[in-house]
């Protein structure tokens, strides 16, 4: 599962009127100055790209010496308040290299959008509910993987494939009093896999699959051979809400694809098989049906099974 968007809906602005976007934006104007938001609007803001991407195209777009300078003097300033956004080991390194500054640059911008969102996670809104919210009829969907895992011989496991961070995510679903997913790949651990080329580490690279499944395998005490691959992916779907990062990494990796699209738009290319839907509550019915409860229990691939759903829903 994708988590901004998907999970959470942390692009709506919490309690300090801070969503993912407000955040990128006033770390953006602390780190570069006044001209970070000039440049920020000029790339075309955040457009659910990771950290590395957005400051790639914003050093590209420059002026690069001044927004290099400004990044450098406030690495003097203020390293030293970053260093626990972050789990230890991952990300990138904080080390300033005139030389190669974008690194750098790219951890200091995670770190200092963290420092402002993770304040918020669990502060209660306006209407009672804490930030960040739960997307439309999550929580139907998890206890209907619940459910299955304790009723039936099935054993499915939630993992998270996001450009977000992990600490951020860890307490979200912890504010929510939800199980932390056994698997996860954020950001923090593929910006600093810099041996990796720069596309394969982003959506829709079908690399971020395979590293999702060796901590599959792992939890499971398999090695991860051609066969267990192929075996994994058949029993693998992925859900998102962007259909062209997210469903660009299924139809990639060759797994079907469920699309979260509340708000009715409409795709040009969804991979097959998929199916989308406006609430979380449709798929969560449609996965507690005794039609799919069947195929799980006989082992079925969930192509197989989502060609099923597409039967019995109307695509959005």
């Amino acid at each position: 599962m994708d988590f901004d968007g998907t999970v959470a809906d942390t692009f709506k602005p919490g309690p300090g009127g801070l969503g993912v976007t407000e955040a990128y934006q006033n770390a953006v104007s602390e780190l570069f100055g006044a001209q970070g938001p000039e440049v920020f609007d000029r790339v075309g803001g955040l457009q659910n790209r990771t950290p590395g991407e957005l400051i790639q195209h914003m050093l590209s777009e420059g002026p690069f010496d001044n927004l290099v300078d400004s990044a450098r003097a406030f690495h003097e300033r203020h390293v030293h308040r970053l260093g626990n956004c972050v789990p230890a080991g991952k990300g990138l390194s904080l080390e300033w290299d005139d030389n190669a500054p974008a690194g750098a640059i790219t951890e200091l911008l995670v770190r200092l959008k963290l420092s402002y969102l993770m304040e918020q996670v669990g502060a209660q809104m306006d209407n009672g509910s804490c930030w960040p919210q739960q997307c439309s009829g999550l929580a139907s969907f998890l206890d209907a993987i619940s459910w299955l895992n304790r009723h039936h011989d099935v054993d499915i496991l939630v993992a998270i494939i996001s450009s977000g961070h992990e600490q951020f995510i860890r307490r979200t679903f912890c504010s929510w009093g939800l199980p932390v997913p056994p698997i996860m790949l954020s950001d923090d651990d593929l910006r600093g896999m810099g041996e990796i080329e720069s596309h394969r580490r982003v959506k829709p690279s079908p690399f971020l699959m395979t590293l999702v499944h060796k901590q599959w395998a792992r939890i499971r005490g398999l090695r991860l051979d051609q066969a267990v691959t192929e075996d994994m992916r058949s029993h693998t779907v992925m859900c998102g809400d962007d259909w062209r990062k997210d469903g660009g990494l299924a139809q990639n990796c060759g797994v079907p694809f469920l699309w979260f699209n509340p708000t009715g738009a409409k795709a040009n290319d969804l991979p097959e098989p998929s199916v989308g839907f406006r609430c979380w509550t449709q798929p969560a019915g449609l996965l507690a049906s005794p039609e799919t409860e069947e195929l799980l229990s006989q082992g079925g691939a969930f192509s197989d099974i989502v060609r099923q759903w597409q039967r019995q829903v109307v695509r959005v």
